[in-house]
């Protein structure tokens, strides 16, 4: 968590909803309403399958600056919507029961949450969109680098 508000305390911003609003005008995505929610969960935000509303969950965010790299890496699942929507299509609408399964290991093999790590990790200074030039679009694919990563 630190490293993330290192890397973030470096950029100017005045409140999450600003942010959001300069990245949705910068990289010409729609604008996207943040609501904020308390949910007991790890999650710190998500995004809704539109992509029409950003929730952050207040219960494991202390400060409104720990929002910032939520904010960007939840921005960028937006990004991929417009920019590779049948890739985000297959993982969240396609096999959304699928995606919600693979738990932790969606950080190292779904293109959406690899992509979206680094430009939240980085705010917005790196990606991985490198990711979808080998996106395969088989459930089986993704199961056997689950099982290797297991072993």
């Amino acid at each position: 968590m630190q490293e993330y508000l290192d890397n973030c305390s470096k950029k100017t911003y005045n409140s999450p909803e600003k942010l959001l609003e300069n990245l949705c005008e910068h990289y010409n995505v729609p604008s996207i309403k943040i609501e904020y929610i308390s949910e007991i969960s790890l999650s710190k935000g998500r995004l809704a399958y539109d992509a029409s509303v950003m929730y952050l969950n207040s219960v494991p965010v202390l400060d409104e600056e720990d929002f910032i790299p939520v904010v960007y890496h939840e921005f960028r699942h937006a990004w991929q919507k417009k920019y590779y929507p049948e890739i985000y299509k297959w993982w969240l609408k396609t096999n959304y029961d699928f995606y919600s399964k693979i738990g932790q290991y969606k950080y190292q093999v779904c293109e959406l949450e690899i992509d979206a790590k680094a430009f939240g990790d980085s705010c917005g200074e790196n990606t991985c969109e490198d990711v979808f030039d080998n996106f395969i679009p088989d459930k089986d694919y993704y199961l056997q680098k689950i099982s290797d990563l297991r072993h």
